[in-house]
């Protein structure tokens, strides 16, 4: 019995062992299975946070459209960072289509830095319009962050992508339940870290003022803080409140989001996103970086739930982009036509001086003249029977014994002033017989002066019916008036060709003296350019009266910049007076100094296009085709690295129309080369010119020595640039406006 009984014992304690045993067993699996679910759980609300935070970034899904444009909401001028709705960005170089039209995040820090852009530029040029636009393109970039925040943080596009990536992971210890999100926050975290916008060199050196001390990251690990090895292309700081003077209306005060470029999305640790749970002070429109996901399963077994809580912070790993105005543009100008403004000095013909009796019969030192009595008798030198016949009426009234001359049938060259009608007719026996005794030799050069100009028919009076009377009769007898064409007009005229064809104009009449004004010094209105070297001669026919062709802007640029006129004093050994005194007749003001500085402002603009852009591309740009006087050319960047200049205005990005809102500025630049015109343009000489030019044998309009021999010495030409800087507003960043002006007015008297 005994043996028995401890047999039993045994027996029992074994299996209350066995049991003991067994429901370990069970105990330790569930609770395995209650561990190991809850890491699945985990692993799924890693998997699900990391994939809201992937596609917080992704075009195709966070997008918002640019609406609403105005001049006070210029959200067009965002237009070159746009997508489409499946998130394709606009590589087109011409028009902007209605299609790209969306910003996503990725493309948000790239509008706030073109709002810092325009603001530095507004800062620069210092006026109402400027500060007022930076101010609008800024509201403009803060109103698609605020659109971007409420899309991110309140609508339904995130949540769904944390179910689709948690519900793809396994959960068969918590046998199978899928994981669901209980909430989804966001947060504002790391200020001051990188956004995906890098400030290059290019575009520091580009921008006149100092830009914003805290708009680039200054934090290292575990910030990406440079786009380059050579660590010159910092990135532009997220969550800072960046302020800017921009002018007369108030700093503009923006800043980016840190989304952190060459970084994937990742975990972060719940302290520091809780620590971050609300938008930094003065930025609370930007959208959030990083997301907290709660999530919950059901544990079948113990009818129990279990859950966990991940952090994630987005990361841009490759995308990142130069702050710029990427659609930025300068417009190209030409004044106007002068001769549209002057149609009554253009039409007016001009002389030929090959058929103009001054040029001929009345040049003295090809033996030229005129023969002129008392009372208005006049023969020609070159006419030798009327010479001959005067000679004997003249010799016949002084001594009646000499030979009578045929009174009745004078030679038909033989004329007599009359101060009416022609000017001119046969003298009568009468007013030959009351010729005198004498006769005045007189030529092209004495014709103007007394005695020659004052002998008339009127013996009481002593005077000819006006002072051309000799000249209007010469022309009229001998049809020595003649125009020549004015080729070349096609191409307009610039102001300085204005003044050229007056003068030329007032000669086919052959008065004694005329005048010329200046062309486009006064008034608002100034005149375009055309190419010519200012030093040259350019005495028509050998050159057209409108004798400048259409050259393109670094050919303007360069004759802006060359030596200018250099030639003798006045007659006096003075320099000139008046408002020329700086630009005397043996002096100039363009100099290749002011050329290249032009040059240098239009390549820092479009620097802030591209900051790559090299000068030399700017130069070769801007010699691709002519401009001609009104058109306006458009210089711009269609592509990375390159820049071009076109006539073309596709439509939201080159505009002729768009005001220039440093048009008022101090910042505009002028850049001008005066030089001498008078005897090598206007009323040009034979043989005249710089040392270095060779002339023409003839003057102006084939007459031997100039149209007319007295005059001023010098008349200011002038060509200008002038630089107008602008914003970015409306993307237009400046314009340059050729000019050309006739600066000076003059009396030029005795014909040839």
């Amino acid at each position: 019995m005994k043996l028995n009984r401890r047999r039993g014992a045994t027996l029992g304690l074994v299996a209350v062992c066995v049991l003991v045993i067994i429901v370990l067993g069970v105990g330790f699996f569930i609770l395995s299975q209650i561990l190991g679910g809850g890491r699945e759980v985990a692993n799924a609300t890693d998997a699900g946070v990391l994939n809201v935070a992937r596609r917080a970034l992704s075009p195709t899904l966070i997008q918002v459209p640019l609406t609403g444009d105005s001049p006070g909401n210029p959200t067009d001028d965002f237009l070159a960072v746009g997508i489409d709705p499946a998130g394709n960005a606009n590589t087109g170089t011409g028009n902007l289509d209605a299609t790209h039209r969306n910003i996503s995040m990725l493309g948000l820090n790239r509008i706030v830095a073109q709002a810092v852009i325009v603001a530095c530029n507004a800062q620069e040029i210092n006026t109402t319009a400027a500060s007022g636009h930076a101010q609008n393109v800024a509201a403009a970039a803060k109103s698609v962050a605020t659109q971007l925040k409420n899309m991110v943080e309140g609508g339904t596009k995130l949540p769904p992508e944390f179910t689709n990536v948690a519900h793809s992971n396994n959960t068969k210890m918590f046998q199978g339940n899928k994981v669901t999100l209980t909430s989804l926050q966001t947060g504002f975290l790391r200020p001051g870290l990188s956004t995906n916008v890098y400030i290059s060199p290019g575009l520091t050196s580009a921008i006149n003022v100092s830009m914003p001390s805290n708009l680039k990251s200054n934090h290292h690990f575990p910030n990406a803080l440079t786009h380059d090895l050579s660590r010159q292309d910092q990135y532009m700081a997220g969550y800072i409140n960046f302020s800017i003077p921009a002018g007369p209306g108030g700093p503009v005060e923006i800043s980016g989001v840190p989304i952190f470029p060459k970084q994937k999305p990742h975990l972060v640790d719940i302290g520091e996103f809780n620590a971050g749970s609300s938008s930094p002070s003065g930025v609370n429109y930007l959208p959030p970086n990083a997301f907290r996901a709660n999530s919950q399963t059901q544990e079948n077994n113990s009818s129990g739930f279990g859950g966990a809580v991940a952090c994630a912070l987005v990361g841009a790993l490759d995308q990142d982009f130069a702050a710029s105005v990427p659609r930025g543009y300068i417009r190209i100008k030409n004044g106007p036509d002068a001769g549209a403004a002057h149609s009554s000095i253009i039409s007016n013909p001009v002389v030929d001086g090959q058929n103009d009796v001054f040029n001929n019969e009345l040049w003295p030192p090809n033996g030229g003249g005129v023969d002129i009595t008392n009372n208005g008798i006049y023969a020609l030198n070159s006419e030798t029977a009327a010479q001959n016949y005067l000679s004997q009426v003249l010799a016949y009234n002084a001594d009646n014994t000499k030979p009578e001359p045929d009174w009745l049938n004078p030679p038909a060259a033989l004329q007599i002033l009359t101060g009416t009608g022609g000017g001119h007719r046969s003298p009568s026996e009468l007013e030959l017989k009351a010729a005198g005794t004498s006769k005045q030799q007189c030529d092209a050069l004495t014709l103007w002066d007394a005695p020659c100009n004052h002998w008339a028919p009127d013996p009481n009076t002593g005077a000819v019916p006006g002072d051309s009377s000799i000249v209007t009769a010469l022309q009229d007898q001998y049809h020595a008036n003649s125009t020549q064409n004015s080729a070349g007009s096609s191409n307009g005229y610039t102001a300085v060709e204005v003044q050229k064809h007056d003068l030329l104009s007032h000669r086919y009449g052959g008065s004694k003296c005329s005048s010329v004004v200046a062309i486009g010094r006064d008034g608002s209105t100034k005149y375009g350019m055309k190419q010519f070297e200012p030093s040259g001669c350019y005495a028509t026919p050998h050159s057209n009266v409108a004798f400048g062709a259409p050259g393109s802007p670094l050919a303007y640029l360069q004759q802006i910049g060359n030596q200018g006129w250099k030639g003798s004093r006045g007659p006096t050994g003075t320099l000139p007076s008046g408002p020329f005194a700086s630009a005397g007749a043996d002096n100039h003001t363009g100099s290749a100094a002011c050329q290249d500085d032009i040059i240098d402002r239009i390549w820092k603009r479009m620097r802030q296009v591209d900051p790559s852009i090299p000068r030399d591309k700017v130069e070769l740009a801007l010699s691709q085709q002519p401009l001609e006087l009104g058109e306006t050319l458009y210089l711009h960047c269609p592509g990375p690295g390159t820049v071009t200049m076109t006539s073309a205005t596709p439509a939201d990005y080159f505009s002729a129309g768009v005001p220039n809102d440093g048009a008022s500025s101090a910042a505009i630049y002028n850049c001008e080369n005066q030089y001498n015109i008078s005897n090598t343009i206007v009323n040009a000489k034979h043989g005249s010119g710089s040392p270095n030019v060779s002339c023409h044998a003839t003057g102006d309009a084939n007459f031997h020595d100039r149209p007319y021999t007295e005059g001023p010495d010098f008349l200011p030409g002038i060509d200008r640039a002038v630089w107008t800087p602008a914003t970015g507003w409306r993307n237009l960043l400046g314009e340059i406006e050729f000019q050309n002006e006739a600066g000076g007015a003059g009396t030029f008297c005795k014909p040839n």
